[in-house]
């Protein structure tokens, strides 16, 4: 991903008070649209994990050399009726995976905007979109024009403030 493209799309187009309209939810039932986003931080770490980041089912072909994660190849099993065979690995972590960390700041948001927004600088970190189409896609003011929405999983609140209390 590119995240300098993604800053500048978040920066540039979607930092400050705007009507969010192309981001706002099916099903948002706030009055306005229009909310202030403070601030938006995106960056970038190498992930230092455990060096397995789970296990999966891989699917390989009967009767076809097959490279597994260490590099060695084996000769596989064959079958009778040559269907794919399903075997049990661990999923190894490359040296080039990168944690990517945004971070949104406001005083509220409209219902499903920040996964929404995700899913937008995503596709720029992708070029799919340059920053200026986001901020295209923000003044139509149509959530049709806008990418769909980003998983739930990997995405969390971290902190809520409310005058001097906080959860």
């Amino acid at each position: 991903l590119d995240i300098d493209a993604m800053n500048r799309a978040a920066v540039d187009h979607l930092v400050g008070t705007h009507d969010f309209t192309s981001f706002r939810g099916k099903g948002c039932q706030r009055h306005t649209p229009v909310v202030t986003l403070e601030d938006v931080w995106i960056g970038q770490e190498r992930y230092h994990g455990n060096g397995t980041l789970g296990e999966v089912w891989r699917r390989s072909n009967s009767g076809r050399r097959q490279q597994n994660e260490s590099n060695n190849t084996k000769e596989e099993e064959s079958n009778h009726n040559n269907k794919p065979q399903w075997y049990h690995s661990n999923l190894q972590t490359p040296k080039t995976l990168h944690l990517i960390t945004i971070v949104m700041t406001g005083k509220s948001f409209v219902y499903h905007q920040v996964r929404n927004m995700v899913a937008c600088l995503v596709d720029v970190g992708r070029g799919k979109l340059t920053p200026e189409e986001v901020k295209d896609i923000l003044e139509k003011r149509d959530r049709s024009c806008a990418p769909g929405m980003a998983p739930a999983k990997g995405l969390f609140l971290v902190d809520v403030e409310h005058g001097d209390f906080r959860f």
